[in-house]
């Protein structure tokens, strides 16, 4: 929870936030109105005066288990609506993919697809998730200690890692044992527990950026860079360009001449469509003329209907030449990229008589581009990965890799 929506949870919740924090324990403690002690993660606030908390349940089970018999009655119907709905969903995505023909072996959205219609059970109890949230009424609650530091985060990441009781372990034992587990404690990226949680129950617009989320994240093919009137596949960080772009390059000049009306980007999202795609990220480039410096925008396009698209998301970074280093740049100049642009410069005659000068200046800018590519990828990736549904737990192999029929 970020610094603002803490603010805006101690407003809402005048009085009940304790001053110090519960100590020998991890994570978001709530003091319950008999006196017993919750664990878990605070969600957002509550704008009547509700608190919500990401609680294991097999925690809560053991340590409070007249509450769990209150919450999980309360749950139940919220995890069997969620689980149709999401069932439902999961079925038209696989028609879209299978009339597409997107059933590719060893696919990891098809296989997770797969796993979740062949393990749906029709009626009766739903399987619990490891972690649920609890929605606690003010008069439920006593008082609310925040966890210190990263202590929530920290709590998250023990229950991805599958530890006893990461609730009653001090922070310092916790944070030991992760990094024990090679688990990264530096990033500020919020921990996603989604894969723990079971499905949210979701408007369409909200799972139609969650389908494209996940597709964006787990197909290569869903990755487009845009630079004036030319669209061609994001390779991904330090990937050369395939063997046509250069003439891609070239062919461009019917674009910046005017002589194309056409856009290219209809063109490619078109053809995601035609294979049974809803998401796409697209990469646009916007080098200043005068070689100042460039922005670089990443945008979540995802699509309603037939060819109905729209931005759902967009993350910009701009970097200015003037603001790097003397020496930046110069590593550039044996990069596979930069040679295939300054190949495709000179053969269309453009560098002229000052070829040496045009060089150091694009070096400049390619490690202004570079620079914000890295900022923007990071960024756009953090957010995917928010939204995108967490297919680690899918099996690999040739059994779970078969098309459904």
């Amino acid at each position: 929870m970020t610094c603002v929506a803490t603010a805006l949870l101690m407003c809402v919740l005048p009085g009940l936030f304790a001053e110090e924090p519960l100590k020998d324990g991890t994570g978001d403690a709530v003091v319950l109105r008999d006196g017993a002690i919750l664990r878990g993660a605070l969600v957002e606030p509550n704008a009547r005066g509700a608190v919500s908390i990401f609680v294991r349940r097999a925690w809560a089970r053991k340590h409070l288990p007249a509450w769990t018999d209150r919450w999980e009655a309360l749950d139940t119907p919220r995890t069997l609506r969620a689980l149709a709905q999401r069932r439902e969903r999961v079925a038209a995505w696989r028609a879209d993919r299978v009339g597409g023909n997107l059933r590719k072996a060893n696919d990891p959205i098809n296989r997770w697809i797969d796993l979740q219609l062949a393990s749906g059970k029709e009626g009766g109890a739903p399987e619990h998730s490891p972690v649920m949230e609890v929605k606690l009424a003010r008069g439920d609650v006593r008082t609310l200690t925040r966890a210190l530091g990263k202590g929530s985060q920290l709590l998250r990441l023990g229950w991805l890692a599958h530890f006893p009781e990461p609730e009653n372990m001090k922070v310092a034992d916790l944070e030991d044992a992760l990094q024990g587990r090679g688990f990264d404690l530096n990033g500020e990226a919020a921990v996603s527990i989604e894969g723990l949680t079971g499905p949210p129950v979701e408007t369409d617009a909200q799972w139609l950026v969650r389908r494209a989320a996940t597709e964006a994240t787990h197909d290569p093919d869903l990755r487009f860079i845009r630079y004036q009137g030319m669209v061609m596949p994001d390779q991904g960080a330090g990937q050369p360009l395939d063997a046509g772009a250069g003439l891609a390059a070239i062919s461009v000049l019917k674009d910046l001449l005017g002589e194309n009306d056409s856009d290219p980007l209809a063109g490619r999202l078109k053809e995601v469509a035609g294979r049974g795609g809803a998401g796409a990220v697209v990469t646009r480039l916007d080098m200043a003329t005068d070689f100042s410096g460039v922005t670089v925008e990443m945008s979540l396009w995802t699509r309603r209907g037939v060819d109905n698209w729209s931005v759902a998301g967009t993350r910009s970074v701009r970097v200015r030449v003037e603001d790097l280093d003397a020496g930046a740049g110069k590593d550039l100049a044996g990069d596979p990229q930069v040679a295939t642009i300054f190949q495709a410069v000179e053969a269309l005659g453009l560098g002229g008589g000052g070829m040496a000068d045009l060089k150091q200046k694009s070096l400049r800018m390619g490690e202004a581009t570079r620079k914000a590519l890295g900022q923007a990828r990071t960024l756009a990736e953090a957010d995917l990965a928010h939204f995108a549904i967490s297919l680690a737990d899918v099996p690999r192999g040739d059994a779970a890799g078969k098309a459904a029929p």
